[in-house]
């Protein structure tokens, strides 16, 4: 059997956005609240994660904060915007620590 390609399923109202991640191992929904207000969660290794979403003029920024199970404070920015009329959605992840930022930069099209 072929493994199965991810997919993003985006869907965007004027209060959230609603992000459903499916992969052939995992099927993710991420809730983003648009007006800045801090949404608390869990990472994956099991801390506390606070994150604000916001519309900067077209691009979806959303800035997590979050401790390592060793104690190190991380600052996730991912800044996402919209083009081809919906069928290309291009993500900057920035992984802030102590003054360094790494950045990644990943696009998703539509088939």
């Amino acid at each position: 059997a072929r493994a199965m390609a991810p997919t993003q399923i985006i869907s965007v109202t004027a209060e959230r956005v609603t992000i459903v991640i499916e992969t052939s191992i995992l099927t993710r929904t991420d809730t983003l609240i648009l007006d800045g207000s801090p949404q608390a969660s869990v990472s994956r290794a099991g801390g506390p994660v606070t994150t604000r979403s916001h519309w900067a003029d077209s691009a979806l920024v959303s800035r997590s904060e979050l401790t390592t199970k060793d104690g190190r404070a991380i600052q996730l920015v991912a800044t996402r915007t919209i083009e081809d009329g919906g069928a290309t959605m291009r993500q900057r992840l920035e992984l802030i620590e102590n003054g360094t930022t790494l950045s990644a930069d990943r696009v998703f099209a539509r088939e």
